[in-house]
């Protein structure tokens, strides 16, 4: 449960074994390539850049194998697309098995095949589908039109054109038209949305007469087909033409279902092609000479006697170093987390916020993840919602065991479905009072948290406000405590100075909020008199430690910035505002906790009165009722679960982090085998 430590290693590797460490390296899955940067030739350095002026980069064109990675990776996609076909997920197999599936295609051959098979399906579905237009257009209108010659303007008896005009202008339009010429006809074909669809003939003689009228008119040309001839002749070649592109379809799925048998193949030279492409990119970080390539690799520390391994067989051919990396090199190290199977769904929250910085603070993982749990329980706080939560979580993280991301992303649910259910218990909320009040199960109830006086908590509001603030308290100066523990091993002694009076001050200014204001209100008398006189004591022994640091600091620079030591102490100490607001923020967790038990039994009320009231009509229709309730809940289910994430969250993140997260660190990302589909053991 911490930031891994690693170890930079530079390494000179001879270009004959350079692709096969790499694959080495890549089977470990723990070696992370760095680009290895030339700032300086200084001949008095020792590393790298002293004699490393003047090399080359690898070349690392990985074009061909991304076109031919994409091609596999449309083509199976295809495959899922028209067959329903499972692609394999998250599976695992050998380096053997993927030789002998290398071994069985010529990969140019393969990739041209599914290109030309692709782009013969992609043309055949265009021209079925614009021929299938061509071909309605052209039956529709052959209820009035049968010949497109006229429309063509290629008759020498007949000129005609084909449009639509609306329902209330047609009647005057086709009198237009009778008055302009005796030898002109409009054809109605058939009437949609209000419009009418016609077909204007005339002689070639008087066209010029039924043109004006149309251009005077609101009448809109349309076209149908730029075939020429008899209607009845065109619709005879489109339907031909259209089963000549279908048959040639038929042909291009037979092969795709052929191709859809051998679905695994594809999937497994499709992640054979991703890590050569990783491979290829790793060599693009080094610098060469013409025989000589010079790498920069980080290792978490626990994997170097593996990668040292894999390095002795090389010995002759290898050249390695081996340093801790250096406090100007932190911003540079790759950070890898490390925590057990309870923490490690907790990691996600943790990602979410960013990646911490190596060597400049701690992985916030384990130290968020009781609070977030606790936290969560409390907005949430029912033990039903909680329940069918963890039930649904537990579920899907066994149903997407292969995929780690997902099992733990699902685990971190189930986390929470349990935190609500056992608040829930305590408070005594199953999906509000559903078990109170409703379907009454006393074993169930009677498990509440009750008072001496019989009530519950949520029965004293206040009391939940100094809960939720009392752990708010303990966070906040928890995260300080953090804070000192990581200057003190950043800063040694200076952390005794700078971090340790705001300890001081802190753990006064919360106790007196806490125990004396926020208790006082909730009506609980919980220190004496003289423990609030302990905690002014310390606030003023923080306050004055403070003010002194300033002093020491100042005199540090000079004797203007000593005497003005003060001031700045007085102005640090303004900073009190922002940790009071900050425990102020905590009051969401009872907000949060009142609202969903609230929101549920107003649920309550409305769906077991719907209940009655239909089952006094028929006693079927109650069951109207019973599904509206389900609804209700399900709906209040899904508000309150992420209502309780987001703000579960933000007070990690904005509050706890706050305290001494340094972010801006670098993701580890190491050499793997493992592809989309499959990972190679």
């Amino acid at each position: 449960m911490a930031i891994s430590k690693m170890k930079k290693l530079t390494l000179a590797v001879v270009d004959s074994v350079r692709d096969q460490l790499l694959k080495e390296l890549q089977a470990l899955g723990a070696v992370h390539v760095d680009s290895l940067q030339v700032e300086s030739s200084n001949e008095e350095e020792t590393n790298v850049e002293s004699w490393a002026e003047g090399l080359d980069t690898v070349s690392s064109d990985v074009s061909i194998l991304e076109d031919q990675r994409k091609e596999l990776s449309s083509a199976i996609n295809k495959i899922k697309e028209m067959f329903n076909a499972k692609i394999p997920e998250f599976e695992v197999t050998s380096s053997d098995v993927i030789q002998k599936v290398v071994a069985k295609y010529e990969m140019v051959q393969l990739t041209e095949q599914l290109r030309a098979l692709d782009k013969q399906t992609r043309e055949n579905d265009t021209i079925i589908n614009t021929l299938g237009l061509e071909l309605h257009q052209v039956q529709a209108w052959s209820v009035g039109v049968d010949d497109m010659d006229p429309i063509h303007g290629t008759s020498s008896v007949l000129k005609g054109v084909v449009g639509h005009i609306s329902e209330s202008s047609f009647a005057a339009f086709c009198g237009a038209i009778a008055e302009s010429t005796d030898l002109a006809d409009v054809v109605s074909c058939w009437v949609k949305d209000k419009e009418v669809y016609c077909y204007v003939v005339a002689a070639p003689n008087v066209w010029e007469e039924v043109n004006n009228v149309l251009k005077a008119s609101p009448f809109n040309t349309l076209q149908i087909t730029r075939r020429a001839g008899l209607l009845e002749d065109i619709i005879a070649t489109l339907q031909s033409e259209i089963a000549s592109a279908q048959q040639k379809h038929d042909m291009a799925v037979k092969e795709w279902e052929h191709f859809s048998t051998k679905i695994n193949d594809l999937a497994l030279l499709h992640d054979m092609l991703e890590m050569q492409v990783q491979q290829i990119k790793a060599s693009s970080f080094a610098l060469a000479t013409d025989k000589v390539n010079f790498f920069r690799v980080w290792v978490p520390e626990d994997y170097m006697p593996k990668v040292e391994a894999i390095l002795s067989i090389h010995n002759k051919l290898i050249d390695v170093t081996v340093e801790d990396p250096s406090e100007e090199e932190y911003s540079e190290v790759p950070v890898l987390l490390k925590n057990n199977a309870l923490t490690r769904p907790f990691s996600a929250l943790t990602s979410m916020y960013g990646t911490p910085m190596y060597g400049k603070t701690v992985d916030p993982t384990p130290h968020l993840s009781i609070f977030y749990f606790i936290f969560y329980g409390i907005c949430l706080g029912d033990a039903l919602y909680g329940a069918l939560l963890a039930g649904f979580s537990a579920w899907m993280m066994f149903k997407n065991r292969a995929n780690q991301g997902m099992s733990n992303f699902y685990a971190l649910l189930a986390w929470s479905g349990l935190s609500a259910l056992i608040a829930g218990v305590v408070f005594g909320s199953y999906a509000g009072d559903l078990f109170a009040n409703y379907i009454k199960i006393p074993a169930l109830t009677d498990l509440r948290f009750t008072f001496s006086d019989g009530k519950s908590f949520f029965d004293k509001p206040l009391f939940v406000l100094f809960v939720s603030l009392f752990l708010g308290a303990i966070q906040l100066w928890y995260g300080y405590w953090i804070k000192f523990f990581v200057s003190l091993k950043n800063n040694g002694i200076g952390a005794f100075f700078q971090e340790m009076p705001w300890i001081i001050l802190l753990g006064g200014f919360f106790g007196w909020a806490v125990f004396e204001w926020i208790g006082g209100m909730a009506g609980l008398d919980l220190v004496s008199d003289t423990t609030v006189g302990y905690f002014f004591l310390a606030m003023k022994v923080g306050a004055g430690l403070v003010i002194l640091n300033n002093i020491r600091m100042g005199f540090q620079k000079s004797v203007v910035g000593g005497i003005v030591g003060p001031l700045a102490g007085a102005w640090e100490l303004y900073g009190i505002s922002g940790y009071l607001s900050n425990l102020l923020s905590y009051a969401r967790l009872l907000a949060l906790g009142l609202s969903s038990g609230i929101i549920a039994n107003v649920f309550n009320q409305l769906g077991f009165g719907m209940i009655e009231s239909l089952g006094s009509i028929n006693p079927v229709l109650g069951i109207f009722g019973v599904a509206m309730l389900i609804f209700l809940h399900l709906f209040n289910l899904m508000l309150g679960g992420f209502g309780a994430f987001v703000h579960a969250l933000r007070l990690q993140f904005v509050e706890f982090f706050g305290q001494f997260i340094e972010g801006g660190g670098k993701d580890f990302s190491p050499l793997i085998c493992k592809g989309t589909h499959y990972t190679i053991k």
